[in-house]
């Protein structure tokens, strides 16, 4: 424990000087992103011939950005164009949508949602400032990448600086706009306004995998902690400044989300007539080469290493302590209702029970059982009848790459990793352990065992995952 705590220290000064050591980064400059992100509501009209209402509507949403101004001072956005496509659309509805249309007797499959709708017509509209705006498609002439819009009504909103992809470096630092709130996907009567919702948004930020080359005018850049969907599609990626250096536009198959460059961004928009304002990138430099960074972090990473082994020793140990603790005080107790039976049955006999604790005979610990095998059964519930015997763990879960015992995805209260029984030969014993499940792993009695804990498990044992249907008897020969 005395060299866990020194461990400790060495981290805590280490992590002190990196904190005053290392150069004090601009922070995003959110100010200059005020007014210019919007919600953005792709709203589709269709038809779906096989039910008796008419048409409904289908909406997809995302968050774009100011591109600029025209010579008469007109407000544009852009934003990226598969918005406006059908299976984006249809990527949303999801299998939601076709269970619907299922319960309404129409045969339908992800596969056939395409052909079960007609789109009438596609309208577009701007959450700004809590209200809504209608927003005037504009030809869509300048860029298959790229669709531009412009608001109905006038709005005051800064026009976004650029700046220049192609100057940065691989792991620079980048930052981009992401939807949050809850969104109710689905279809509604086109009569219904239900589709319309207030979002606030999120800034996420990550690190550019490719740099941006001059050639093909893009960034494939993955988000450290930016969740790959269609959230961000649409969405500036902005540097610490504020300036717009790219525009996500989607994923692709190796699950980077590919980025417009503003190099290639602002060509657009000289060819659309559109202005805007261009600011030079600023790096953050200090006097300190970069290898220096480098090793500091290297040995930032190997000292955490070293703490998480430590702690990972640490608990092992406590646990091997309370496992022997309690299978001690689980003895201890067997013995002494052994002793008191015996007590009792001396006394059924006519045989005189003494106090004197010199002519008592001393409770005979009894050995650990022996078993040849120790299987469990699944008694309920989606894995009915399926059997396992236990060589020495098995690990209950949904998760197939560290489960033994692998529930199906629809057994949702089953965590990941829910349960463990260990079998060990040389003591005999059998050992259930709750591996921090969220719903629990619980005795036929609703008694909820402590993660982390170990519980003795004797023949015919029976416990269940979440719920009293996900039932497992343990059989021992």
């Amino acid at each position: 424990m005395k060299t866990f705590q020194k461990f400790a220290a060495l981290f805590l000064v280490l992590t002190l000087c990196l904190a005053f050591g290392s150069p004090a980064f601009a922070e995003f400059n959110k100010t200059s992103l005020s007014g210019g992100v919007f919600q953005l509501n792709v709203v589709h009209t269709v038809e779906i011939p096989s039910l008796e209402e008419d048409s409904y509507t289908v909406w997809t949403s995302a968050v774009c950005f100011v591109a600029g101004r025209d010579s008469a001072g007109s407000l544009y956005l852009v934003t990226d164009a598969s918005l406006a496509k059908p299976d984006r659309m249809f990527a949303t509805l999801g299998q939601d949508f076709v269970d619907l249309l299922i319960k309404n007797n129409v045969s339908a499959s992800l596969s056939t949602l395409p052909d079960l709708l007609r789109v009438i017509e596609t309208n577009y509209y701007l959450v700004y400032e809590g209200s809504l705006v209608e927003l005037a498609t504009v030809a869509q002439t300048v860029s298959t990448n790229v669709l531009l819009l412009k608001p109905n009504a006038e709005i005051e909103a800064p026009v976004f600086s650029y700046g220049y992809a192609d100057t940065y470096e691989r792991e620079d630092i980048v930052h981009t706009f992401a939807l949050s709130g809850t969104e109710t996907d689905g279809f509604v009567s086109a009569e219904d306004d239900a589709y319309i919702t207030n979002w606030s948004f999120t800034t996420r930020q990550g690190d550019i995998i490719v740099p941006a080359t001059v050639e093909d005018g893009y960034i494939s850049c993955t988000m450290a902690d930016l969740p790959m969907d269609r959230s961000s599609q649409g969405s500036p990626l902005f540097d610490d400044n504020g300036n717009v250096i790219g525009l996500n536009l989607y994923i692709d198959n190796c699950n980077q989300a590919m980025a417009l460059t503003s190099s290639a961004l602002m060509a657009i928009l000289n060819q659309a007539g559109i202005s805007y304002k261009v600011e030079e990138n600023i790096k953050n430099t200090t006097g300190l080469p970069k290898e220096a960074f480098l090793y500091l972090g290297i040995a930032a990473v190997v000292i955490v290493v070293l703490l998480i082994v430590l702690i990972i020793l640490h608990s092992r140990r406590r646990k091997l302590e309370e496992e022997d603790l309690s299978q001690l005080e689980l003895e201890a107790n067997r013995a002494r209702a052994e002793y008191a039976r015996a007590q009792s049955s001396s006394q059924d006999t006519g045989h005189v029970r003494t106090n004197d604790p010199a002519k008592a005979k001393a409770p005979v610990r009894p050995s650990a059982p022996q078993y040849e095998t120790v299987t469990l059964t699944i008694l309920d519930g989606p894995m009915k009848g399926f059997a396992m015997n236990i060589e020495d763990r098995a690990t209950l879960g949904r998760d197939g790459e560290v489960c033994n015992v692998v529930f199906p995805p629809e057994a949702a209260p089953v965590s990941r990793r829910h349960c463990q029984v260990t079998f060990n030969r040389q003591t005999g014993r059998v050992l259930l352990e709750d591996l921090n499940s969220s719903n629990g792993t619980y005795f036929p009695s609703g008694t909820r065992i402590i993660p982390g804990r170990l519980y003795a498990l004797r023949p015919g044992d029976r416990f269940y995952l979440g719920l009293p249907e996900n039932l497992v008897e343990v059989r021992m020969q």
